[in-house]
């Protein structure tokens, strides 16, 4: 079983970030998992562990899954059975390319505020991937009416290994 160590004072400039990011790193180091969660408002120990700017992680998150939701319109919405009757390529190819105007308008600051947050480009592009799955697995079976298969959960625990392997040094 587990044990739960807590380091709390109120005073602050004390040092309980430094002996919890420490303490943590040691444990990790000797083969214990370890899960550091930060409360301090100030996210001083978030950002002892390369996070420079936590408060913009949920920011970035939402803007990728609605990024996300214009590409994927943007790339696949042509392909619902009967939404393409009789129009030409050239502009079908025109609407894609206007939907996906706005995932760019949402995507490039995404992208950018994630970096200035502290994620290297290698974690925002895994992290968009498993955000892509969580898109297309609900729009191609609402949307395009595609049946659900098991493969779908495989690929879905795939990715969420991928997000594990580029962001494991942060763990």
């Amino acid at each position: 079983m587990g044990k739960t160590i807590v380091i709390s004072n109120l005073k602050g400039g004390c040092g309980k970030s430094f002996t919890a990011a420490s303490l943590g790193v040691g444990l990790a180091r000797q083969g214990k998992r370890v899960l550091l969660l930060d409360a301090d408002s100030q996210h001083s120990l978030t950002v002892s562990f390369g996070i420079s700017e936590p408060d913009k992680l949920p920011i970035t998150l939402a803007l990728m899954c609605a990024g996300n939701i214009f590409m994927t319109f943007a790339w696949y919405w042509h392909l619902k059975p009967n939404a393409t009757a009789g129009k030409a390529l050239p502009l079908i190819v025109l609407i894609s390319w206007g939907v996906a105007f706005f995932e760019y308008c949402i995507m490039v600051p995404a992208n950018r505020l994630g970096a200035s947050s502290g994620l290297s480009v290698a974690q925002l592009k895994v992290i968009q991937k498993a955000i892509t799955l969580c898109v297309f697995v609900p729009f191609a079976y609402f949307f395009i009416g595609e049946k659900f298969r098991l493969d779908y959960v495989w690929a879905f625990f795939c990715i969420i290994a991928a997000v594990y392997f580029a962001n494991r040094a942060n763990f």
